[in-house]
């Protein structure tokens, strides 16, 4: 199974969003879908920016992401006024819909924090 495979069968899963209605906002069949959620097959690149879209996925090889701007947890934690470990554990605790966390394949913590999605939670200029 891919890794966006997984992580958009656990999304799901975690979102209550059945394969069903995934696939009406995608106008394809639930078949599709499943073959999708389970590795079966890949969407195509156009495909899986929607997906990644609607379910906020943190699919970190996706190149149609690229134009999410990132920032680094040490300025997010200046924002918010912590320390950056304070920030990482609120992260790994998924606290923030624009902040998630995974271990690479390598074993290494990765935290993703979308900059523009931040400001306009919290109502903030991040500069």
């Amino acid at each position: 199974m891919s890794r966006f495979s997984e992580l958009m069968d656990a999304e799901m899963d975690a979102r209550g969003i059945s394969t069903t209605s995934l696939a009406k906002q995608l106008n394809v069949t639930p078949a599709s879908i499943s073959q999708y959620r389970h590795g079966k097959a890949m969407p195509s690149k156009k495909r899986m920016a929607v997906i990644i879209n609607i379910l906020n996925l943190d699919y970190e090889c996706e190149p149609m992401r690229s134009s999410v701007r990132r920032i680094g947890v040490t300025s997010a934690a200046k924002v918010l006024n912590v320390s950056p470990e304070s920030m990482k554990l609120s992260i790994k605790a998924n606290t923030w819909a624009w902040a998630k966390h995974w271990v690479n394949e390598s074993g290494r913590d990765v935290y993703w924090i979308d900059r523009d999605r931040m400001e306009q939670d919290l109502g903030v200029r991040v500069s």
